[in-house]
């Protein structure tokens, strides 16, 4: 196996990974999972994911995002598990909601 080949890179898109994930996740448990890292994401894929990782068990999202949504980003911000996270991070576009989201 070559080392620079990613696993990704099987698939036709980061996309595909996200709708295969978000099936898979389809589960009747939560889980556990502290720090979730999304690169070259969407608020779209972030708000597939995170129904599935246990509230408050998550501490730190970090996202890379080229694609701010409006109707994804209000999903994201209602969601216990984004609430309850203690550390937030994204590079890319600005963050262009009221504060009150962050606190």
């Amino acid at each position: 196996m070559d080392i620079g080949y990613s696993y990704l890179e099987s698939f036709s898109s980061l996309e595909k990974v996200i709708n295969d994930l978000e099936d898979a996740l389809k589960l009747t448990h939560y889980l556990k999972v502290k720090k979730l890292n999304l690169y070259e994401s969407s608020w779209d894929q972030l708000s597939k994911i995170l129904p599935s990782l246990k509230p408050g068990y998550l501490t730190t999202i970090e996202m890379y995002s080229t694609n701010p949504n409006v109707d994804s980003m209000k999903k994201v911000f209602e969601m216990g598990q984004w609430k309850q996270a203690k550390y937030f991070f994204m590079a890319g576009d600005e963050f262009i909601w009221p504060l009150q989201y962050l606190y």
